[in-house]
């Protein structure tokens, strides 16, 4: 009698195939763009800036946007390369966000930026921005630029600032007073100028707002006075004091010539 003859039976490996080749095609793309968690600040751009000033460190700002794959691959190609995240890590406060959230808004309409990603260094002293750059960064590119806040810390630099050309009243020459840092507001009525400033802004910055209203104070010297209840006192331009250190907080200067 003649054994029948069955056909071998087919197993179907689809599933694990499939399992495989996902498995070989590396981690998801989630993984492989997600931000810089472990180089991030973590807390709002106000504490990020506080940290900043605390540890006089400049602060690098980036602003993403999710409908710019720019913006995925300035992860990918440059926040994770070792060289940048390590000299990131150790010589700035990196805070970044996106421009569509309440916080990456208001930085968007202060800095006026139109372009991104965007990266800014922003002095967290002042708040100024110092150096800026959108679009795809090359992570050479970006380290060489980041050189010079390096070798300056933010206190480094504005003492500098202030000293580099110290004021002699005997000098004859253009008097040169220090950058003076932008304002959002300011109002002017008729001989009354009223400027904001920081608490931490030296004090100098008086001389370089009276310099900038009075186009006599270009080449002629002067003195700034504060007035105190029965007498007054006369402000010294060499004083590295700040605004809140000198009690000159919320007060009125008066200008004359010497």
């Amino acid at each position: 009698m003649e054994s029948e003859q069955r056909p071998a039976a087919k197993v179907d490996n689809s599933e694990n195939n499939s399992a495989s080749m996902i498995h070989d095609q590396g981690p998801p793309l989630e993984l492989m763009y997600r931000p810089p968690l472990k180089l991030m600040y973590k807390g709002p751009l106000h504490d990020a800036k506080q940290a900043a000033e605390d540890e006089d460190k400049w602060l690098i700002v980036n602003v993403q946007c999710k409908k710019e794959f720019s913006s995925q691959t300035l992860n990918l190609d440059t926040w994770a390369k070792e060289t940048v995240s390590q000299t990131i890590g150790a010589n700035f406060i990196f805070w970044q966000v996106y421009d569509d959230t309440l916080e990456g808004q208001k930085v968007c309409d202060y800095y006026n930026l139109k372009s991104f990603p965007a990266v800014l260094v922003l002095d967290p002293i002042t708040r100024h921005m110092m150096r800026s750059w959108s679009g795809k960064i090359e992570p050479e590119c970006l380290l060489e630029d980041l050189v010079p806040f390096m070798d300056a810390s933010p206190k480094h630099h504005h003492a500098k600032s202030v000293t580099e050309e110290p004021l002699t009243s005997s000098s004859n020459k253009k008097l040169t007073y220090p950058d003076l840092p932008e304002e959002p507001k300011w109002t002017k009525l008729k001989h009354l100028s009223a400027r904001n400033f920081l608490r931490t802004d030296p004090i100098q910055f008086l001389w370089s707002f009276c310099s900038s209203q009075l186009e006599e104070a270009e080449s002629r010297p002067f003195q700034l006075t504060q007035a105190i209840a029965g007498a007054s006192k006369t402000l010294d331009y060499e004083s590295k004091q700040t605004f809140k250190e000198s009690g000159l907080l919320d007060s009125m200067i008066s200008v004359t010539w010497d």
